[in-house]
C-alpha cells in the first residue's frame, strides 16, 4: 500500500529543477535557447535607438514642410508671371488700338 502511493503519484514535480529559467533575460517558463527576447538591450542603447527614430521622424516632417513651402512659392511665382503677362498683353492691346 505505501509502495503504490509512491509509484502512482500524479502530482507534478515542483522541485527547483522542474521550473524552466532563462539565463539570458532572467525570465521563467523558457530556456535560453527558446528565449523570445533574442537581443538584450541596455537602457542607453534603447534611448539612443529612440533618439535616432525621433530624428528620422523630424527629418521626414521637415522634408515634407519644405516640399509644401516650395510648392507654395512655385504657385506664387506662376501667379506673378501671369500678372506680368496680362500687363504685357493689355499694353499690346492698347498699342494696336492706337
Amino acid at each position: 500500500m505505501f509502495r503504490e502511493s509512491l509509484v502512482t503519484s500524479n502530482r507534478p514535480n515542483l522541485g527547483p529543477m522542474s521550473i524552466k529559467w532563462c539565463s539570458k533575460c532572467k525570465g521563467f517558463g523558457h530556456t535560453p535557447s527558446d528565449c523570445p527576447n533574442k537581443e538584450l538591450i541596455t537602457l542607453p542603447k534603447w534611448e539612443a535607438a529612440m533618439e535616432e527614430e525621433n530624428e528620422e521622424q523630424n527629418k521626414d516632417e521637415r522634408d515634407h514642410e519644405l516640399k509644401e513651402t516650395q510648392g507654395k512659392v512655385m504657385e506664387e511665382a506662376r501667379e506673378e508671371q501671369l500678372l506680368v503677362l496680362r500687363r504685357f498683353l493689355s499694353q499690346q492691346k492698347g498699342v494696336k488700338d492706337e
